[in-house]
């Protein structure tokens, strides 16, 4: 997988265009999600090694297991054990 492929499935681009916040202050459209669904799938919490969910206000990723949730800043998600909080209570989506 190319660099560049790999941006794409970041942010969720289908065509070659250029990015759409580089230069513009501008993030997702209202409805749209930062982080390609696919890209969530094959990520996993680096303390125990399952899947993570995305939670319900699209601003951090979970962990279904351990509960750590991963903040996502500027489209890319913070997996980093250190940074990570415990918060079994937050909601996910499904």
């Amino acid at each position: 997988m190319t660099v560049e492929r790999l941006c794409d499935i970041l942010t969720h681009r289908k065509d070659k265009s250029p990015h759409p916040r580089r230069g513009t202050g501008r993030g997702p459209e209202e409805g749209e999600m930062a982080l390609d669904p696919k890209f969530i799938e094959i990520l996993a919490c680096p303390l125990c090694k399952t899947s993570v969910k995305l939670t319900a206000d699209e601003k951090a990723l979970k962990c279904v297991k351990c509960h750590r949730v991963y903040q996502i800043k500027e489209d890319i998600p913070i997996m980093l054990i250190d940074e990570a909080v415990i918060e079994p209570d937050r909601p996910t989506k499904n």
